[in-house]
C-alpha cells in the first residue's frame, strides 16, 4: 500500500487578537479568520524553520523603521531576554523552554519591539544578544542604533567598546 503525498498550501496570516485561550488569525489573501488554541500554535512553530522565522523579522524591522521615520531617528534602543516554555503539544511533542531577546525602540513610556530572536535556554544573553545585534546592524542604515540600554546579562566591556567604535553608546544596567 502507498500513502498519496498531501497538498500543502502557504498562507500569508495576519495576527488580530488574542481571545481566552484562542489567537486569531486573518489570511491576507482571502480576508477569512482562522482560530488557532495554544497548542495548534505551538505545533505550528514547532515545525517553522528558524532562519525562515529570522529572516521574516528583519524584513519586517526593516519595514518598520522605514514606514516609520521616527522609530528609526530617535536612535535609543533597548535590548532584552525574556524566557518562556512551550506546552506539550500534538503528536507527542515534548514541552521545551525557551529564551528570546528581543530588541526595541526605546520611548519614554514604552519600548516598541522591532527585532527579535529566539534560542534554547541554555544559551548565553550574551551570546544571543550580539548574534541579533549583528542582525540589526545589517538591516537598519548606520546611525539607527546610536544610543543602547542593556541590562547585566550583556555584560561585555570589549563588545561594548567595538560597539563604540561604530557609534552605539551602550548604558549597561547593573540593578
Amino acid at each position: 500500500d502507498s500513502i498519496d503525498k498531501a497538498d500543502m498550501e502557504t498562507h500569508e496570516l495576519q495576527f488580530l487578537y488574542r481571545g481566552g485561550d484562542s489567537f486569531h488569525f486573518m489570511n491576507t489573501e482571502n480576508y477569512e479568520q482562522l482560530e488557532m488554541d495554544e497548542e495548534a500554535l505551538g505545533d505550528f512553530f514547532a515545525t517553522i524553520a528558524v532562519d525562515d522565522l529570522q529572516a521574516y523579522h528583519q524584513q519586517i524591522a526593516l519595514t518598520l523603521v522605514t514606514q516609520f521615520p521616527e522609530l528609526r531617528n530617535s536612535g535609543r534602543w533597548a535590548m532584552d531576554t525574556i524566557y518562556f516554555s512551550t506546552p506539550p503539544g500534538a503528536h507527542d511533542q515534548n514541552a521545551h523552554a525557551y529564551k528570546a531577546c528581543v530588541l526595541g525602540v526605546w520611548q519614554p513610556d514604552v519600548v516598541w519591539p522591532v527585532l527579535w530572536s529566539f534560542a534554547s535556554a541554555d544559551v548565553a544573553d550574551l551570546t544571543l544578544g550580539k548574534a541579533l545585534l549583528d542582525q540589526a546592524q545589517a538591516v537598519f542604515v548606520p546611525g539607527t542604533l546610536r544610543d543602547l540600554l542593556v541590562d547585566r546579562g550583556f555584560l561585555d566591556g570589549a563588545w561594548f567598546s567595538a560597539l563604540w567604535q561604530k557609534g552605539i553608546s551602550v548604558t549597561c544596567n547593573l540593578r
